[in-house]
């Protein structure tokens, strides 16, 4: 197999060239790439964007594999079956021409998994339309039964976590009644009198974990470090803040959701700080060696 680049200047007679050395009938096909920057506007021409690469074979024996997926193709196309790679898009068509007007063919009735019946609506409240036709979309319910159900199964998971309560990595269902005691505590279950009654022992619960982890963990250290200050808030982008001169270790309240590992790397990695105060690689050394799997919480932090 024999790929060549060239720009739309000179593609046409490259072809010519290859047809009588290769053969016409070895010629697999023409990719096209965008190159990013525009050129050939002026002198009252069309402007051109893209570049191209020609490939020719004298074998049938090779693959064409494509270019693997980087970081951010990975995180899109995250879902997989035996055909391959895929992502997920809402049938509803989106962005221009969106309505039932534009293609009226594409408006028509789906069934949920309830069996209801179920049509596309805009943002506005608009009669919208599909991406595909009524045809198109049968097939693609034949051809997909597999990734379709696993969707579903996946969305009632989702929906049962949505109506349960997290609380350090485990899921509780809470019931509100007159008990004997304000708060009783079980396994998978939560009883309280009232939500005020659960958020108030929910702020004195989380506090004294946070602050006997962040005590252990003090205690844990070799290096010399200061008596930590607890501070607990809700933060939009730091799961945990330490400041060097007043000795505060500032906690999110949100890692009551996370499980106690992922609530001890936070802590492991503020207390680090009053050793090297930066990200240097001494500091991560110090992380690891409290907390050695601490890239693989970073990862669920992450997500």
């Amino acid at each position: 197999v024999i790929f060549i680049s060239i720009d739309d200047n000179e593609l046409e007679n490259l072809k010519k060239i290859c047809n009588e050395i290769f053969g016409e009938s070895n010629f697999i096909g023409l990719i096209a790439r965008a190159t990013g920057t525009t050129t050939g506007q002026d002198a009252n021409k069309i402007g051109s964007s893209l570049d191209y690469c020609i490939a020719y074979s004298k074998s049938d024996e090779f693959i064409l594999k494509g270019i693997d997926l980087d970081e951010n193709d990975l995180k899109r196309f995250n879902e997989s079956d035996e055909n391959g790679r895929y992502s997920v898009l809402q049938l509803r068509k989106t962005g221009n021409a969106d309505r039932k007007e534009d293609r009226p063919n594409m408006f028509y009735a789906v069934k949920a998994p309830d069996g209801t019946d179920v049509y596309p609506f805009g943002p506005g409240g608009y009669l919208s339309r599909w991406r595909v036709s009524h045809d198109s979309y049968n097939e693609l319910l034949q051809e997909n039964k597999k990734a379709i159900g696993k969707m579903i199964d996946k969305e009632q998971i989702r929906q049962q976590k949505k109506e349960l309560f997290l609380l350090f990595g485990k899921y509780y269902d809470i019931i509100y009644g007159d008990f004997k005691s304000p708060i009783i505590a079980e396994e998978g279950l939560i009883r309280a009198e009232s939500e005020e009654t659960l958020r108030n022992w929910l702020d004195k619960f989380i506090h004294n974990i946070y602050y006997n982890h962040l005590m252990y963990w003090h205690d844990e250290f070799e290096e010399k470090i200061p008596i930590p200050n607890l501070k607990i808030k809700k933060m939009k982008t730091r799961w945990g803040v330490c400041n060097t001169k007043n000795h505060n270790v500032t906690l999110n309240i949100e890692l009551f959701r996370y499980d106690f590992e992922c609530l001890d790397y936070v802590i492991i990695h503020e207390l680090a700080h009053f050793i090297e105060p930066n990200h240097s690689k001494n500091f991560w050394k110090i992380v690891e060696k409290y907390c050695p799997n601490y890239k693989e919480i970073r990862k669920k932090l992450k997500n």
